[in-house]
């Protein structure tokens, strides 16, 4: 009875619409779901081939437009850019992880293991971490002291 019908998939694919949205035309009414049951297999839900010619013809189609390549970065090596950066962040009192990463030279996952474990003191907007730009110097001024003495030590031993 339902052979003829359309498949979800090809349904989704002839209009172009998402799964929800096929999903929720369905829910409101718009579209007829039945289920196909195949020996072996969960059912296939199919939609009458009526309704998807009618849903087709209302349903816009994307019109392909040229993309516009996206202007050219100077490269990250210009000292002026970085410098300029450097400076306009080094004057914010809170800075993002990525103006961190900038500013300290460190790796992006050590400062968001650091942030997490509460060894660089952060603050939580919305989603994104903010760090004082006090504390970040602070903890680079620290790690470094320690990884010095850590070298010292080390020396120390094998001497």
């Amino acid at each position: 009875m339902y052979e003829d019908w359309i498949s979800k998939q090809e349904v989704i694919r002839r209009t172009g619409l998402t799964g929800k949205t096929v999903e929720r035309k369905t829910r409101s009414g718009e579209l007829t779901r039945h289920y196909l049951n195949i020996p072996g297999r969960r059912p296939l839900a199919v939609f009458p081939p009526q309704e998807i010619e009618q849903l087709e013809q209302k349903t816009l189609t994307a019109v392909p437009t040229k993309k516009r390549p996206l202007p050219a970065l100077p490269p990250p090596s210009d000292p002026s850019l970085l410098l300029s950066l450097i400076r306009i962040v080094e004057r914010k009192l809170y800075v993002t992880l990525k103006e961190a990463v900038l500013l300290s030279g460190l790796p992006p996952f050590y400062i968001i293991e650091q942030v997490r474990t509460g060894g660089l003191p952060a603050v939580k907007v919305g989603r994104a971490w903010r760090i004082r730009s006090d504390d970040l110097r602070q903890h680079r001024v620290v790690s470094q002291a320690v990884a010095i003495t850590g070298a010292v030590d080390e020396i120390k031993k094998e001497a």
